[in-house]
């Protein structure tokens, strides 16, 4: 009875220190303890698809659904540029020079006029050829004597660099730039500016 019962304390005592060993374990290892966590870093067939890798843009790659800056230059030179059949007058740039173009359009029977030349910056200057003293004059327009616009009716003598930047007074109406659209090789003038003008002209040349 002796020896059965010291049989039975050691297969007590080595119960207790099995399940101790056990505690001890997954204490130090809690990640094993869960069955049903697969491990992240298995290569098993079940778990073996690694993730996608994360791709940058190249630093000067366009964005998706961004238009090009061509794109957005051509939508606002589509918004600004008038239709063919709103152009009433296109002067030419290449064909401007210092001797002023006097470029004729007619209107409802009433014959005009506008002044293009080259000032002596290089920039082309444009004005109606009449001004607002001596239009209704009809004689109130200006012929070119060498860097000079000289007026019909009066002898006031206008420096063609004085064109489109001074108004008022016995000079020649100018076309701003908010009245003309640049087109590029172009300068063009709607119909709808031109209507406006008309009283200027009224009497144009008849006196």
């Amino acid at each position: 009875m002796k020896k059965s019962g010291g049989i039975s304390k050691i297969v007590f005592w080595g119960c207790v220190a099995l399940s101790l060993a056990i505690i001890a374990f997954y204490g130090l290892n809690p990640g094993s303890a869960d069955p049903a966590v697969p491990d992240r870093t298995s290569t098993s067939a079940g778990n073996n698809a690694e993730p996608e890798p994360i791709t940058k843009p190249a630093p000067n790659a366009p964005r998706e659904n961004q238009p090009s800056g061509n794109a957005q230059s051509n939508k606002a030179d589509s918004k600004n540029n008038p239709q063919n059949g709103d152009i009433a007058i296109n002067i030419t740039k290449s064909q401007i020079s210092s001797q002023a173009s006097f470029i004729p359009y007619t209107l409802n029977g009433v014959n005009m006029e506008i002044i293009a030349v080259k000032a002596s910056d290089g920039t082309i200057r444009t004005a109606l050829n009449t001004c607002q003293v001596c239009y209704d004059s009809g004689r109130g327009y200006y012929i070119q004597e060498g860097s000079y616009l000289v007026c019909q009716n009066c002898g006031n003598r206008f420096h063609i660099d004085q064109v489109e930047k001074i108004k008022g007074g016995c000079n020649p109406v100018p076309v701003m730039g908010s009245d003309k659209t640049d087109l590029g090789s172009t300068i063009a003038l709607s119909k709808e500016f031109i209507a406006t003008q008309l009283p200027y002209f009224t009497n144009w040349r008849d006196s």
